[in-house]
């Protein structure tokens, strides 16, 4: 059987599309989506202010020297910035900004609270029964810190780790924020 990875690899443009809306229709997933596409709209406008201010300094040049400067300016606008997705946190990070404490994340799994019989316990989300997994309001802490879900940011520290994808043709996943290739 191929796996997910290989099969988002084969899909056309149009079916990730398609995919992509399917899966934002859960709250959860289209919010982490929002903010992920925020994130890459913030740095795509600190790109483009960087390159405008470039163009006025060189237009305030020397015409000689303008000539030099636009020759390194067309190629500042050529730099694509390569910013990852941290599989501990699943947000988006550019590596030259991951400092030692800037990933925040949970290393536990989820419980659910189980009652029957006048008995209280917790187990594991994927092992409880289906009668309390199906109850919304069931209380579901994680196992490395006790804390709520939307509770907490994250109880360890550490630098993020970018997610790695197997696709046919490429070893690791990126998000360009540069201009997408025609070819695409």
């Amino acid at each position: 059987m191929t796996t997910i990875n290989a099969r988002l690899g084969e899909a056309s443009k149009e079916e990730l599309f398609q995919i992509l809306v399917a899966v934002c229709g859960h709250a959860t997933t289209r919010a982490h989506v929002e903010e992920v596409l925020s994130y890459l709209d913030e740095k795509k406008s600190q790109e483009e202010a960087e390159v405008a201010a470039a163009r006025r300094s060189n237009r305030s040049s020397t015409r000689a020297s303008s000539e030099v400067s636009q020759g390194s300016s067309q190629a500042s606008k050529t730099v694509k910035r390569t910013i990852k997705l941290c599989k501990m946190c699943e947000k988006p990070y550019e590596e030259k900004k991951n400092l030692s404490k800037s990933c925040s994340y949970h290393t536990g799994h989820w419980l659910i609270e189980c009652e029957k019989d006048g008995f209280l316990w917790f187990d594991p989300v994927e092992k409880a029964a289906d009668e309390f997994t199906a109850n919304p309001s069931a209380l579901r802490i994680l196992s490395c810190c006790n804390a709520e879900k939307d509770m907490s940011k994250g109880c360890t520290t550490g630098k993020h780790v970018a997610m790695v994808v197997d696709l046919p043709d490429q070893a690791t996943k990126e998000i360009d924020t540069g201009e997408l290739d025609s070819d695409n």
